[in-house]
């Protein structure tokens, strides 16, 4: 392998103005620039902070300029991210070595709009590359004569884990097909080069880089994985708080026992104790911010104004509140205030999961659990960058939590990722078939020209399912054809409003709700779904509130320090439990891969499938005897199935396939199948919901259920009964 040197000096002037004059490349950039400089289509999996981001966006803009004139103002290098977030996060990394190099960075979300610059350089999320391909085309007497994008050679898809097995991640394999059809087509034209597009991303959680390579990337591309875990310390119990290193030879069940349960019932105090212990812990240096992961924005408004009543009276902490119903305006305010203040708390969902700059974090604590091992370390990756180490606490509030989290922390110690399944969601085709021929205006679209794009993004033999799709949306006159092109239907105009933001997201959105405004300044400071009942105290981002409802706002207060009384309610619903949680929660409570225990509980009979609510939702269908429980969904059900029954279904595979196919409504609301599903044909809808179901993988993990009974002093049984009793 060749040296730091000269891999730097490979890059030319690009080199010095990414890694300086020293020259000390980390691992992962001696492994990566060399392909990317070559040509090659690279994804890298590599941990959080290790230098990823340089390592392929230097090499792109290298292979860029070779033989592009810096002058011309003209898009060469499109950057994507999946929120505006970290596309503001990407711009502060990169602009300032383009600035050394005299290279133009630019944004284009709903927030900045600097396309019309034409920087050398662009950073943009999915949705609104998806918007400049429909609406930045250059026309001379109603033709295509050029494209904004026409001049891009290269890409960069950063958290690419967040495309792996979602609809979002098929409408970039979508994009970038009609990207690569906009350049040969323009370079046929002469107004763009013919080098090949190049195509290169990034992540820190994938379980299999391979595959999501050759999905989201192409055929060619290859995969550059650089192991490298922090080491974990966790803090004990509040039997015995301290900071213990998650070794090798800890298991998961002594970890169980080395974690604590922190109870519904006055959960905030608890929460604020087990947190100050853990921050005032040793050297208090070297403990200074935490960042608090929580599972909604109803517990992120309480905990974090109980924190800002109660942590200040300990140390001069500032407390600051982070969720997806707060302004745009508060939460970032809240991530620079953490990023420059000595001592802060962080409570946020999930909006911070992915990498945001936020300075340094010298604690995490997780409130519950993830939803699995991925966003754990994406998580908890956020912190222990300054000194090497990951310091965690963790706060499962039932046992079906605590042995959720123990496996997970174990499989993130020993760097275990579940695979993903894989199976295509046709609702994408429908919004890439209304944005694609949107894009074709005012001509429209062959409709030889959207199969061929399908044929070129998924390939199949014939061309079967894009001629039903076509079909089904002439039919329904979404869209319609005329001298042999396809053009948008004019109820599909209204919905979509041609060109606007509607046409280019796939995933659910919700208004913004009423706005929440602050008496003192006028600001709004969130938005909330629905009104109270009554005017009354309530608790919002870190602080308590005298809340009116005004002429159709909420009118907020300032109210001092005291007791969390009310928060809002938010609109957001509790999500399915995928199969991998499940698998968590039997890992941690001590079962193996074929235990299914029956537990006879307060409620009845109890039986643990571990299945998740896909899983779940099915057999309760197939065995009437079974019903579903609340506060162990996805995870157990009532009732109490037989070795014969379950065997007997495991081998009858059109039994099964009919039953999906019947209830394939219901399956499609926990299998995320894409907010354009219902356009598609019925039997289109069963054959995705088939596929993303995986009916082979349920026949074998129906053949390995062995229901036995447990006694009442198993542990098992004690977590799931307290699981049944503390709900909130």
């Amino acid at each position: 392998m060749a040296n730091d040197k000269y891999i730097v000096k490979s890059l030319g002037t690009i080199g010095s103005a990414f890694f300086g004059s020293f020259r000390t490349l980390r691992e992962v950039q001696r492994r990566t620039i060399p392909p990317i400089r070559s040509g090659k289509d690279v994804l890298v999996a590599s941990a959080t902070a290790s230098g990823k981001t340089e390592a392929i966006v230097a090499p792109l803009i290298s292979r860029t300029l070779d033989g592009t004139a810096r002058g011309l103002p003209r898009i060469r290098v499109l950057l994507t991210a999946p929120t505006r977030a970290l596309v503001n996060d990407l711009a502060a990394r990169i602009e300032p070595p383009l600035t050394r190099l005299g290279l133009s960075c630019g944004r284009q979300t709903s927030d900045h709009r600097d396309k019309s610059k034409e920087p050398f350089v662009l950073i943009t999320t999915p949705e609104s590359f998806d918007s400049m391909l429909v609406r930045d085309a250059r026309l001379e007497a109603g033709r295509v004569t050029d494209h904004l994008l026409a001049g891009v050679s290269a890409v960069f898809i950063d958290e690419a884990h967040l495309f792996d097995g979602t609809a979002r991640g098929d409408q970039m394999s979508w994009l970038l097909g009609r990207l690569r059809r906009l350049r040969q087509l323009n370079a046929d034209g002469g107004s763009s080069d013919a080098k090949r597009l190049q195509v290169c991303a990034a992540s820190a959680t994938i379980s299999d880089p391979g595959g999501l390579a050759y999905r989201l990337l192409g055929t060619d591309a290859v995969a550059v994985q650089v192991p490298g875990l922090r080491q974990i310390d966790v803090f004990g119990n509040s039997a015995a708080p301290d900071w213990f290193p998650l070794e090798s030879s800890i298991t998961i069940e002594n970890l169980r026992d080395r974690l604590g349960i922190v109870t519904f019932t006055n959960f905030l105090e608890q929460a604020e104790r087990r947190i100050w212990q853990a921050l005032s812990s040793g050297d208090d240096d070297r403990m200074r911010k935490a960042l608090v992961f929580v599972p909604s924005r109803k517990l992120s408004d309480e905990l974090s104004t109980h924190l800002n009543s109660t942590l200040p009276l300990h140390r001069d902490l500032k407390v600051l509140p982070h969720h997806g119903s707060l302004a745009q305006g508060v939460r970032e305010n809240s991530e620079r205030t953490f990023s420059s203040t000595r001592d802060a708390v962080l409570v946020a969902t999930t909006t911070l999961e992915v990498g945001v700059d936020i300075g340094d974090v010298d604690l995490v604590v997780l409130v519950g659990s993830p939803p699995g091992t991925r966003s754990l370390l994406q998580r908890i990756g956020r912190a222990g960058r300054r000194i090497g180490r990951t310091r965690v606490l963790a706060l499962p509030r039932t046992g079906i939590e605590l042995a959720a989290i123990a496996s997970m922390l174990i499989s993130a110690r020993d760097g275990i990722l579940e695979p993903e399944g894989y199976a295509r969601r046709w609702s994408v085709f429908v919004q890439q078939a209304a944005s694609f021929v949107a894009q074709g205006r005012p001509r429209g679209r062959r409709r030889s020209d959207l199969l061929d794009l399908a044929q070129d993004v998924w390939p199949e033999k014939g061309r079967g399912t894009p001629d039903e799709i076509v079909d089904r949306l002439l039919d329904a006159e979404y869209l319609v054809e005329g001298r042999g092109r396809l053009a948008i239907g004019e109820h599909w105009a209204d919905f979509f409003d041609v060109g606007g933001p509607g046409m280019h997201a796939n995933f659910g959105s919700s208004s913004g709700g009423i706005p929440v405004v602050d008496a003192n300044t006028g600001e709004v400071v969130a938005h909330v779904a629905q009104r109270p009942s009554e005017d009354r105290e309530i608790a919002l981002g870190g602080q308590r509130w005298d809340l009116q409802a005004i002429d159709g706002e909420l009118l907020l207060k300032p109210k001092g320090a005291g007791p969390v009384r009310d928060s809002f309610q938010y609109a957001a619903r509790r999500g399915p439990t995928d199969l991998e949680y499940a698998v968590h929660v039997r890992r941690g409570l001590g079962h193996g891969e074929d235990d299914a225990p029956l537990i006879n509980s307060p409620r009845g009979w109890i039986w643990l499938h571990f299945g998740g609510s896909a899983y779940q939702t099915l057999l309760c269908h197939l065995l009437p005897g079974l019903s579903p429980t609340a506060g162990l969904a996805g995870v157990a059900v009532k009732g109490i199935p037989s070795d014969g029954e379950l065997n007997q279904l495991a081998t009858d595979r059109d039994e099964l396939r009919v039953a999906v196919e019947e209830h394939f409504e219901e399956l499609e609301r926990l299998l995320a199948v894409g907010p354009y599903q219902r356009y598609l044909t019925k039997h289109c809808r069963q054959r995705v919901v088939t596929g993303l179901f995986d009916l082979p993988s349920f026949q074998d993990w129906l053949k390995t259920r062995r229901v036995r009974e447990i006694a009442p002093d198993d542990p098992c049984s004690k977590y799931i009964c307290t699981a049944l009793v503390e709900r909130r």
